[in-house]
């Protein structure tokens, strides 16, 4: 399927093994796909929907949310040992600091 928006092509993840392929999707359905089928029908008939395939999805669906939480990383509530210090200060005051040297250094031309 050509899609003419990238966001589109960027928001997807498939998983697969030798039966099935399964493709999530942030902006369109599910996929679901025989490998079994001849190659002229690869990827020709969308099995996400039918629900005799279900338990399939199901597999697929939480094979990849725990691919996800097991991959990703995480802000949380409360500062750990993962953060190290920073002396900084905060961005707005930062921005405003060099607002400020921006006016003066404009005033002075």
């Amino acid at each position: 399927m050509l899609r003419h928006n990238m966001a589109f092509n960027l928001r997807q993840v498939a998983i697969r093994n030798v039966d099935w392929t399964y493709i999530y999707s942030l902006y369109e359905p599910a996929q679901l796909y025989d490998r079994r089928v001849p190659p002229h029908l690869l990827e020709a008939h969308n099995l996400a929907g039918d629900l005799s395939y279900a338990p399939i999805v199901a597999k697929f669906q939480a094979a990849l949310l725990r691919w996800f939480v097991e991959t990703s990383d995480y802000l949380p509530w409360k500062k750990d040992q993962r953060f190290p210090k920073v002396d900084l200060k905060p961005t707005r005051e930062s921005i405003d600091e060099r607002k400020r040297a921006k006016l003066i250094e404009m005033s002075t031309m």
